[in-house]
């Protein structure tokens, strides 16, 4: 599958947008035809997440779905996101922000999912037709073409993602403040007229319930001194468990990851016991506000864990997904053993498949941001090559990879893949796209200097200077995963499928 992304602006201060328009006029729909097409003819089956409406299969603001059609994942999603923006008004105020302090130098975006107005929100959204689906809800939520959900993106779930830069949701739990009248999401603020931080207030419980409400026993575990299980005296300054801002010797204050052994062992204990809860409670809502109207499609969770996703929070989401969407870094690495890959290791922890995301195959010596020379380049790469046909050869290889890869127990995990993106990022500097930010492809036919006659059949604008041919490797590397899937993988794979 193909995700759409977020091309940027070239040198000349245009966008992918800019060029689209002056191609086609306004006419989006003839654009969403025609770029299906050209998926379709490079072997791509499926349309990813962040897809622009007009490619759906259902229409929306009084469109109609664009032949030719495909699956794609549904409109609905973004939770947490929209939840702490409170996107569309559904609630009175939104639901806090509890990573808006920077906690020992960290901050972040993560709702507050044990308060209520979490749970209501993610029910409202999900009877909240805001895209005015061209007949009504039921057309995404019966679609025989959306293959399930994406609940979010790790932006707005801090804690999620990899622990070796994700705060431990336990430990920011037990350090924030325990109200919050104003808060900051991607760095807009709001206001909040519950100031009530539920989610610390779920770890007081849980550590009560956990210690059969002695205080005493807490603080013989912990070798702590709280006075509390409240407020005593105000936060950061008193005494009691809700006063606590992560600065006491026993919660490990240089440590907020709670990777490096700072804190005391059953502080350590009762925080990852407490980052399972907290995860749950997220999958929890999510999953029962979208099965409470859609029975019918996958529930993938956030776009994207990875490996090193803190197992609590994989644990906790397995009850409650079909499938996860995992960042596979170093399956294409050389040298790297198959049995080390990520996805691997995802279905290995929970039992659940996994959509393949979030590697990326450049080769910006051989793209229009070759004229950025010895910049430094950011965003990101796992797999840089010197031409285009070299990157169409280790995105085959990674293909092969994925094709054959293995669980523990024989089974093959790899749902498929989700390639990022469809052009290139002039803003993060990166050749990510299956075509330029022209429009041009990859194919040795397009992006080349001056007008070049593209495969849909329109002239197009060409490239200060020729590339090379990516796609033909990419076209053959996705032909032969549809042949091989649709021969019933009996032979050479075998397993269990």
């Amino acid at each position: 599958m193909v995700n759409n992304g977020s091309p940027g602006t070239d040198p000349t201060g245009k966008t992918y947008n800019n060029y689209v328009t002056a191609k086609y006029g306004n006419a989006y729909p003839t654009w969403a035809a025609q770029i299906k097409k050209r998926l379709l003819a490079w072997g791509f089956n499926t349309i990813g997440v962040y897809e622009s409406s007009f490619v759906r299969s259902y229409g929306s603001y009084g469109r109609t779905g664009v032949d030719p059609l495909m699956p794609h994942f549904a409109s609905h999603g973004g939770f947490a996101e929209k939840a702490m923006w409170n996107s569309y008004k559904l609630l009175a105020s939104p639901v806090k922000n509890i990573m808006s302090d920077a906690l020992a130098g960290r901050g972040g975006n993560v709702p507050d999912v044990f308060d209520p107005a979490f749970t209501t929100y993610a029910n409202t959204l999900m009877v909240t037709d805001y895209m005015s689906t061209t007949g009504g809800l039921q057309a995404e939520y019966a679609s025989p073409w959306v293959i399930g959900y994406a609940t979010d993106e790790m932006d707005g779930l801090t804690g999620f993602g990899p622990a070796l830069y994700h705060i431990h949701l336990g430990w920011a739990s037990l350090a924030m403040k325990p109200t919050r009248s104003t808060g900051q999401v991607f760095g807009t603020s709001y206001t909040y007229s519950d100031t009530t931080v539920y989610t610390k207030r779920a770890l007081r419980d849980f550590l009560k319930a956990r210690y059969s409400n002695s205080l005493a026993a807490l603080n013989a575990a912990w070798g702590s001194t709280y006075t509390s299980w409240d407020s005593d005296g105000g936060y950061g300054t008193g005494t009691g468990l809700l006063d606590e801002n992560g600065t006491h010797a026993w919660v490990g204050p240089t440590d907020p990851l709670m990777l490096y052994g700072k804190a005391a062992p059953a502080v350590k204990t009762d925080l990852d016991d407490f980052l399972f809860l907290f995860a749950k409670q997220y999958f929890m809502i999510v999953h029962n506000a979208i099965r409470s109207v859609d029975t019918n499609h996958l529930i993938f969770g956030p776009y994207s864990v990875t490996s090193d996703t803190r197992p609590q929070v994989l644990l906790a989401a397995k009850e409650y997904v079909d499938a996860f969407i995992g960042a596979m870094y170093r399956l294409a690495d050389v040298g790297t053993p198959q049995e080390d890959s990520p996805v691997a290791t995802i279905y290995n922890l929970t039992g659940k498949p996994v959509l393949a995301a979030s590697l990326f195959f450049t080769a910006e010596a051989d793209s229009p941001l070759g004229v950025l020379g010895g910049t430094s380049p950011g965003g990101y790469a796992n797999s840089v090559s010197s031409t285009q046909e070299e990157r169409g050869q280790a995105y085959a290889t990674m293909v092969q990879q994925l094709l054959t890869l293995q669980g523990a127990d024989g089974t093959y995990p790899a749902l498929g893949f989700s390639w990022w993106a469809l052009a290139d990022n002039w803003t993060e500097r990166r050749n990510y796209g299956l075509v330029t930010v022209r429009d041009n492809a990859y194919d040795g036919v397009e992006a080349v200097g001056g007008p070049a006659n593209g495969l849909h059949g329109d002239l197009l604008k060409g490239e200060k200077t020729t590339h090379g041919d990516f796609l033909s490797a990419v076209a053959g590397a996705n032909r032969s995963a549809q042949a091989l899937i649709l021969s019933g993988w009996d032979s050479p794979r075998g397993g269990a499928r």
